[in-house]
């Protein structure tokens, strides 16, 4: 997740960026995966109830529930924090999700299907514990699609690179996918202070 805070005072993106450990997370997964294919075997030799499969099942229950604690925990903090940071700044909160395009990126990292699910559960919750939290500050939300393949300069459209670059061949612009709609959002909000200033 990357977000940053944007008022009329700000002048240049400063991204904060928030990544879940995902070597972690792909280790517990295959944990899960392996004792999942043992703990099948088992069960087709009728031996589910015996000593051995009893703890394969509990270790797979331990498991499972370590990689959903982890990133419960993550997606309570990480809401928390980006409620706060608009609560001190007096912001409303815009949040560019689309499930479409995040199954379509995790799709592109080539994530196996099963893992690829376990996030496509968890960001939606994770929006949801947002909207929750910024409703009890008062805090308004809004669903916004923001360009990311769009460069914010000249409007031209950009050519993606390695590892996320995105870069424009009109006017040379250059920044990581993930941070482009930050500078929409900052060129909106400069674009709405020189409307508000010209009406004086």
């Amino acid at each position: 997740v990357t977000y940053a805070v944007i008022t009329p005072r700000t002048k240049a993106v400063k991204p904060v960026r928030r990544r879940p450990d995902t070597g972690y997370i792909e280790r517990l997964y295959r944990e899960i995966v392996e004792l999942s294919r043992r703990y099948g075997v088992l069960r087709r030799l009728g031996l589910s109830k015996s000593p051995e499969g009893k703890a394969v099942w509990g270790e797979l229950k331990l498991k499972r529930c370590k990689l959903y604690r982890y990133l419960k925990d993550f997606s309570n903090k990480l809401a928390s924090e980006l409620v706060e940071a608009a609560r001190l700044a007096n912001a409303k909160i815009v949040i560019d999700y689309f499930p479409d395009d995040i199954r379509r990126e995790l799709l592109e990292e080539r994530l196996p299907r099963g893992l690829a699910k376990i996030y496509m559960l968890y960001i939606p919750r994770l929006v949801k514990l947002i909207e929750s939290q910024a409703k009890w500050y008062g805090i308004p939300v809004e669903f916004r699609r923001i360009p990311s393949t769009i460069c914010p300069v000249c409007e031209n459209r950009l050519e993606r690179e390695e590892d996320r670059m995105m870069k424009c061949s009109n006017c040379k612009f250059e920044a990581d996918r993930d941070t482009i709609p930050l500078y929409w959002a900052l060129k909106q909000t400069e674009i709405q202070r020189e409307t508000k200033a010209g009406a004086y």
